[in-house]
């Protein structure tokens, strides 16, 4: 009977162990996918953090007030708008420089005779650069300007981008507006922004950088009606359809290049450069002095910064933490 009892206990004894060994190894599991998830969660916000640039080079040459750069891929060059007098005045001394990628000055004064250049896109064979008033477009082979636009008579025409049908938008930074222009025929499709500077064209909409905050708007349907008084049969945008990226930039928002579908870089006119996500703007540089509006290499994710008070382009390269 002794032996009976003792066997009874012995076996109890082991199925108690079995059962608290499988319990504790379902808890270690459990433990450990939640580890694993805080861990991976952790990750996402390093790599956030350690997105850094590196300074490639720096040239200070044949430039004067440099305000945008142009990354021409097909030719291996940079354009430099250079506004050398007033701001936003009428003088005929801007110029443009032609810059290798490696930032030697190939020519300081590729085409002259401008008056406050700023922003640039390249569309085709053809440079299109904000000029005051004007949207002077500029042939890329000879260098000659073949065309001159006028979209405002108040100034301050800033940046320019493209869609690849060949359709520019520009800003006007004075008065708050966005043009279309196609066919030789500028279209007010947004207005009443505050300090509105970059655009950017993209598939999924128009992008443009307002009073520290990067927006996109829906490029598509458009809503026929009245923009201002006199203005008849004008296409324009709703506010509805302006969508907000991320805000609490600080500098001057300026120039914008796409990184993929999920990112961008934002310039600030006042130095800060920022790479920026749905509702996160990390600051990548501060360089204290200026950082208009930027060109980029996708292909070798380099950054070229113009350097508005300092008289510089320098270029960085860009290492994104979670690439």
């Amino acid at each position: 009977m002794a032996k009976t009892i003792t066997r009874i206990v012995a076996r109890y004894w082991h199925l108690n162990q079995r059962v608290g060994l499988y319990l504790g190894g379902l808890l270690l599991v459990v433990m450990a996918g939640g580890i694993g998830c805080s861990a991976s969660k952790q990750g996402e916000l390093q790599a956030k953090e350690t997105s850094v640039i590196t300074q490639l080079w720096q040239q200070n040459q044949g430039l004067a007030v440099p305000e945008s750069v142009r990354f021409d891929p097909q030719r291996s060059v940079l354009y430099v708008s250079n506004i050398a007098g007033e701001p936003w005045g009428d003088d005929g001394v801007g110029y443009i420089s032609k810059l290798s990628l490696g930032g030697e000055v190939l020519e300081d004064k590729w085409v002259q005779g401008l008056n406050c250049p700023k922003g640039m896109v390249i569309h085709e064979q053809q440079l299109y650069v904000t000029d005051c008033d004007d949207l002077v477009t500029i042939d890329l082979v000879t260098g000659a300007m073949i065309d001159r636009l006028a979209l405002t008579t108040t100034g301050q025409v800033n940046d320019v981008s493209a869609s690849p049908g060949g359709v520019i938008y520009a800003t006007n930074s004075k008065e708050g507006i966005i043009y279309r222009i196609e066919a030789g025929r500028a279209t007010a499709i947004l207005q009443g922004r505050v300090k509105l500077n970059g655009v950017l064209w993209q598939p999924d909409g128009l992008y443009f950088a307002d009073n520290g905050a990067l927006y996109r708007l829906n490029d598509g349907r458009l809503n026929e009606g009245r923009v201002n008084e006199g203005q008849q049969n004008e296409e324009r945008l709703e506010e509805s359809r302006v969508t907000l990226i991320a805000d609490g930039m600080e500098g001057v928002v300026d120039g914008i290049e796409r990184l993929d579908e999920h990112r961008w870089l934002v310039s600030c006119w006042k130095g800060n450069l920022y790479l920026v996500s749905q509702g996160h703007a990390q600051k990548l540089l501060t360089n204290g002095t200026s950082a208009a509006d930027l060109g980029y290499d996708s292909k070798n994710k380099v950054i070229y910064l113009p350097g508005f008070y300092d008289n510089t382009v320098t270029a960085y390269q860009l290492t994104i933490g979670d690439d």
